[in-house]
């Protein structure tokens, strides 16, 4: 049998030379995820503005919808307002009021009564100032109609 050829014992490295070859084949082991690890950050980064966009958007499209239900309200309300301004005015206008009291019977007074009640007190004098009283005719003139 032919026997093996004995190889010669290898010395043991230098510690130095451990040391770059385990750094050498750890950067190599890292730069081949490099690329990967800088296309998923640019990738990230880019998937985040969007996301961002797409949710201010989103916000702004709500608002708008908000806006124009907001205006159909108010457009409703502003008729709603004007019809019950008109109702009003027509169940305070003086024809319709002299109407329900001929029904009822009632009519101008011819004279004018002035009746006491017998448990009043009479008013406090009261000091008379100077001037015309004009609080009446002002009233009328700032009425809103």
């Amino acid at each position: 049998m032919i026997q093996p050829r004995e190889r010669p014992t290898r010395l043991p490295a230098p510690e130095h030379l451990r040391r770059s070859v385990r750094r050498r084949r750890l950067r190599n082991h890292y730069r081949r995820y490099v690329d990967a690890i800088r296309i998923l950050g640019v990738l990230a980064i880019v998937m985040t503005l969007v996301m961002s966009y797409l949710a201010l958007m989103a916000n702004l499209t709500s608002l708008n919808y908000r806006v124009g239900v907001a205006l159909e309200k108010r457009a409703a309300l502003q008729e709603q307002t004007m019809r019950l301004d008109d109702k009003i005015a027509h169940l305070e206008s003086r024809e319709r009021l002299a109407e329900i009291a001929m029904k009822m019977g009632l009519h101008e007074p011819r004279i004018y009564a002035v009746v006491a009640r017998a448990d009043a007190q009479p008013a406090p004098a009261k000091r008379r100032r100077g001037g015309i009283a004009l609080l009446g005719a002002v009233a009328d003139w700032l009425k809103v109609p």
